[in-house]
């Protein structure tokens, strides 16, 4: 459908973001950046879904310019981003967190039993509680993205995914919760059960 393809991109060059959010260099880069992408479109099913994709993904990170540069410059990102944007699960959440990107394009993933020393290692660089749930939440966050992609490109069995889904819910969990009990403790002290022994916390899930 070129009529659409050409709305949109028309829609896309004049909109307000476009205009407003991009320096000189970054308007080069996009002007280099979206030849490329039509190309790759060319090429793949569902041609004007993807296009579209790819148009919010890149207005997501228009005031990124290390990000345009990256895809400018690395024609193969493309091929990889263009292989996720076939799924509207994967489209919508790169484009709500494109700072995700960095994570999914990784070449070196986190493997699941080094993500008790990862985690750890970023809490330390937050400086209060908010910095360090904003850490988690992106922890988890990036974990669900890449195991996500992995699995869309036949990469993983859905027996492994659903396995590294639950070690993650469970990390996850263990940190907010123990954070919570400090929380508590240190607010109203230790609540007792029944029987005076200091009362648990437990999270519960399915």
């Amino acid at each position: 459908a070129p009529e659409t393809a050409w709305t949109s991109l028309w829609r896309f060059a004049h909109s307000r973001d476009v205009a407003s959010r991009l320096s000189t260099e970054g308007r080069q880069r996009l002007n280099r950046l979206l030849p490329l992408i039509l190309d790759l479109c060319s090429t793949q099913p569902d041609t004007d879904a993807l296009l579209q994709r790819f148009l919010t993904l890149i207005e997501a990170v228009l005031g990124r310019a290390n990000y345009l540069a990256l895809l400018a410059e690395n024609p193969p990102y493309l091929v990889r981003i263009a292989r996720l944007l076939h799924s509207p699960w994967l489209a919508q959440e790169l484009a709500r967190f494109p700072i995700l990107l960095d994570d999914v394009l990784s070449d070196t993933p986190v493997s699941p039993e080094h993500w008790p020393q990862t985690l750890a290692a970023q809490l330390q660089l937050a400086a209060d509680m908010e910095e360090r749930m904003d850490a988690l939440r992106r922890f988890k966050n990036a974990e669900v993205l890449r195991l996500a992609a992995v699995f869309w490109t036949k990469q993983m069995p859905v027996e492994t995914l659903l396995s590294q889904l639950s070690g993650l819910a469970r990390l996850t969990l263990q940190t907010a919760l123990d954070w919570a009990e400090a929380e508590m403790q240190r607010r109203h002290g230790n609540v007792r059960a029944g029987n005076g022994q200091v009362a648990r916390f437990a999270v519960i899930a399915f």
